[in-house]
């Protein structure tokens, strides 16, 4: 089960400074276990619009989050804590996460780390000359060596079983 810390209208919006400008109330979903910002919106008005962060706007915000580090109290930031994603976050992080395995399948394909059939984690490795120390960054979009094993692994011809 994933857990996420959320700022949103049902819990109290985070407040943030961006370059040059006054204080913009935001929303946002972060994901605990894997430190990731996974989803931004600005409000655009007194009327409780939002838009989507840009990318560079989501990195500014995760930069606030990790200084500040409301995961380690929740409570005291009155901030939610959750295990699945509010309805108005679905499809950003939906896109993200679309956008970061097609960048995951093409660097295996750039690389040429995918195999001819699939392998588990450990024989890829062997059979790639990977070794695991590499983590990445999502945040930045830069796949670590797991990443690029599930991009191989999507890419990877699927042997079938024979039909009984």
């Amino acid at each position: 089960m994933t857990t996420l810390l959320v700022a949103d209208d049902d819990t109290s919006l985070w407040g943030h400074i961006f370059q040059g400008k006054r204080e913009q109330m935001t929303r946002f979903v972060y994901d605990m276990e894997s430190d990731l910002l996974l989803a931004v919106q600005i409000q655009t008005g007194p009327i409780a619009g939002w838009r989507d962060a840009s990318p560079a706007e989501l990195l500014d915000v995760a930069a606030d989050i990790d200084a500040n580090r409301p995961y380690a109290d929740p409570e005291g930031w009155d901030l939610a804590v959750v295990d699945s994603v509010p309805a108005w976050a679905t499809d950003l992080v939906a896109k993200a996460r679309a956008a970061f395995d097609a960048l995951c399948d093409e660097a295996a394909r750039q690389e040429g780390l995918v195999p001819e059939g699939p392998m588990d984690y450990d024989e890829w490795l062997d059979w790639s000359g990977l070794d695991d120390s590499f983590v990445g960054d999502l945040q930045r979009g830069i796949p670590g060596t797991r990443d690029k094993y599930d991009g191989a692994s999507r890419l990877a011809p699927q042997t079938s079983s024979p039909a009984p």
